[in-house]
């Protein structure tokens, strides 16, 4: 018998080497290889980005057919620079008291009329909605004076935020959540010229971590699925070797266990940076606290109903099967109690969740609500499985309906004399 465990071992060992790998690579992502682990990586990120749209100015202001065809066509023209930089070009050595605007590519930054009065060279200025570079370029174009301003956003600031006006640093999603500008001591600078900082940097207290990357969050996903498989293959070949009991009891009291520790401890996430966990979405009760966690509770129920339906319902089953008396009544019991548990699910779903599900409406709904519309399909699914599990044993033994309809009074006496005398008293979620 050990030959075959080893032999089971050595053709499918590789998934759980496979999620360890994972999941270390996941742990080093994190903690090392985001530009957002350390204040320094932060840094350095700030400092090649913006090297790089210095680069392309300087490239724009050596570029006289360029700067030509900007001030000479009368038709729009392509804008000169990818991204958010702010282009405005002048005639003569533009100041306060002489600017005249020739050519500008943005209506949603401005230049302040002393900032007119800058040397040539980088600057740091504060506006209104953000903080950026200013770029200043004095040219000369055939014996022409021009003054080239551009203005690099670093940060953006909105007094009033919506979906589309959110205060964060550009191009970096998020950052605004750890860190700030800020001349305090300990800060970091950011320099563009060696030596020169633009502007400093500070990780704000507390704020070391606040979410996961999308990188992170899949190397991890795919971690517990490897290990999933892994634990899903013990349990059939648990079911080959023993018997159907022994490895269904396996993979049940192995998934209990899993699912035990991600509701105590911060495996193999912390839930609470991830928003697909967070309570104000959708909170219901301690099994389901979170819309997260009633995803994952619904997929392990399906999961386990599919391996029992394919293990033990429909493999070698006797067309007959004697049964004891009190089966009907109990399984139209479970299943008329599970139909009504579902149901309240579904309906707790739909009334204390802060979703759309408005269809005719599309651009009203979420990425929230198609993974809602992902738990509703499970628990269709589940209810499905579960009365193949329960009825078949039933309809294979021609059982009376007169048998049957006992365990559904049953169920609606009790569901009714629950929701009479106590505020909410279940199995499985709350029934309001």
């Amino acid at each position: 018998m050990s030959t075959v465990w080893k032999s089971f071992v050595y053709r499918n060992g590789y998934l759980l080497i496979t999620a360890a790998w994972l999941y270390t690579l996941s742990f080093l992502f994190t903690n090392y290889w985001s530009y957002r682990s350390s204040p320094a990586k932060v840094k350095t990120t700030l400092e090649k980005r913006l090297a790089a749209e210095n680069q392309q100015i300087d490239l724009l202001a050596s570029d006289t057919l360029q700067i030509k065809n900007l001030l000479l066509s009368e038709d729009p023209v392509v804008n000169p620079i990818k991204g958010e930089t702010a282009l405005f070009l002048y005639e003569g050595r533009a100041n306060t008291n002489n600017a005249r605007l020739l050519y500008w590519n943005s209506n949603h930054v401005y230049v302040d009329p002393l900032e007119l009065n800058l040397p040539n060279g980088i600057h740091f200025v504060n506006h209104r909605n953000g903080d950026f570079e200013l770029i200043r370029k004095d040219l000369t174009l055939d014996g022409n004076a021009y003054t080239l301003l551009a203005l690099l956003p670093i940060r953006w600031h909105y007094f009033m935020e919506n979906k589309y006006l959110r205060t964060d640093f550009e191009g970096l999603e998020h950052l605004e959540d750890q860190y700030t500008i800020s001349d305090a001591p300990g800060s970091l600078p950011v320099e563009i010229t060696k030596g020169k900082p633009l502007f400093r940097i500070q990780l704000k207290t507390g704020r070391e971590f606040v979410e996961y990357d999308t990188i992170t969050i899949l190397l991890r996903l795919l971690a517990i699925l490897c290990l999933l498989a892994f634990i899903h293959n013990v349990a059939s070949e648990w079911v080959r070797m023993y018997s159907f009991h022994q490895g269904f009891l396996f993979l049940l009291g192995s998934v209990i266990f899993l699912r035990l520790l991600t509701y105590r401890f911060h495996v193999p996430f912390d839930f609470s940076k991830i928003q697909l966990f967070d309570p104000g979405l959708y909170a219901s009760n301690m099994i389901h606290p979170s819309l997260g966690d009633l995803l994952v509770n619904a997929a392990i129920v399906y999961w386990l109903l599919r391996f029992y339906r394919s293990r033990r319902l429909f493999r070698n089953a006797p067309s007959t099967m004697p049964i004891r008396e009190w089966v009907p009544l109990l399984n139209t019991l479970l299943l008329s109690i599970s139909g009504i548990l579902l149901a309240s699910i579904v309906s707790s779903l739909v009334e204390d969740a802060k979703i759309s599900f408005d269809v005719s409406n599309f651009f009203s709904l979420s990425i929230f609500s198609f993974i809602s519309f992902i738990v509703l399909c499970l628990l269709v699914l589940i209810f499905y499985h579960l009365s193949e599990i329960l009825l078949i044993p039933l309809l294979r033994n021609k059982v009376s309906v007169f048998w049957q309809i006992p365990g559904v009074l049953l169920a609606g006496g009790f569901v009714f004399f629950q929701l009479k005398d106590s505020n909410l008293l279940s199995l499985y979620v709350g029934i309001k």
